[in-house]
């Protein structure tokens, strides 16, 4: 297993390099979104690396391509978005959870008009696809939603990489399920707490020094298709409605959120 591990790892950082030095050479790209690829080769799906790359690589062509351009030149902007699009929603169809991580990065604001007005592809696309041919708004809109999605499993995957492992797991986990929720049901979302909230008493008493990184992910809101979930709301408001030691075990842990921080 050791050599294994320390194989892969070669491999990893070969490629993160290899990946890093074509960005570098294309141009434009800052070494923000050069750490955005590494990070997702590495916490997430190492054989997404060329596809991530050409998303990127897509994108700060696009980025540089509008810079003159007025927003409402529709056609234009789309023609040379269109590259973004079909990367993108081939890396998401390979790897979701790296399509995750780029798209954060891909909507990030974009200047046109010379400097004097700025757009991201998420409202972009929101607002604008009425302006196409239909066959072309179809595409364009499917780009919307899987972009959507994306930035929305970002927030749930995305932990702070200092934390316990088995922590990080149970609050992704515990995000999961609340995010794929349909509506409000109180019960459920503190049944699915359960598990953090062991993962958090047990790493508070090996780790103290952890507890306000611990408490201030924890505490993250929660996006839903029926509205945002703010887990320290959901304990001050529906455990009263439990019984027993549970109660109590929510009640205490809400203590220790508020205690270190988390508000």
């Amino acid at each position: 297993m050791k050599r294994f591990l320390t194989v892969a790892l070669a491999l990893l950082l070969t490629t993160g390099a290899f990946a890093q030095k074509r960005i570098e050479k294309n141009g434009a790209l800052d070494s923000q979104l050069s750490k955005a690829i590494a990070a997702t080769i590495a916490t997430q799906a190492p054989a997404s690396i060329g596809e991530a790359t050409r998303v990127l690589e897509a994108y700060d062509t696009f980025a540089q391509a509008v810079k003159g351009r007025q927003y409402h030149d529709f056609n234009y902007i789309f023609q040379v978005m269109d590259e973004v699009r079909v990367t993108f929603m081939k890396l998401q169809t390979k790897s979701p959870e790296a399509a995750a991580q780029v798209a954060k990065f891909i909507n990030r604001p974009v200047a046109i008009a010379n400097g004097s007005y700025f757009l991201t592809l998420e409202s972009y696309l929101r607002m604008e696809t009425i302006n196409l041919s239909q066959s072309e708004q179809v595409k364009f809109d499917a780009f919307y939603t899987a972009l959507v999605n994306a930035l929305n499993t970002y927030d749930v995957v995305t932990v702070n990489n200092k934390l316990p492992k088995a922590y990080a797991e149970s609050v992704v986990a515990f995000r999961k399920f609340v995010s794929g929720t349909k509506e409000l049901n109180a019960n459920w979302i503190l049944q699915s707490m359960m598990n953090p909230m062991d993962e958090f008493n047990a790493q508070l008493q090996k780790n103290p020094q952890l507890g306000p990184a611990m408490a201030k992910e924890f505490v993250k809101p929660i996006k839903t298709s029926w509205g945002v979930v703010e887990p320290l709301d959901i304990i001050n408001e529906y455990a009263i409605t439990l019984q027993g030691p549970v109660q109590d075990d929510l009640f205490d842990f809400r203590d220790n959120l508020v205690r270190l921080g988390a508000k």
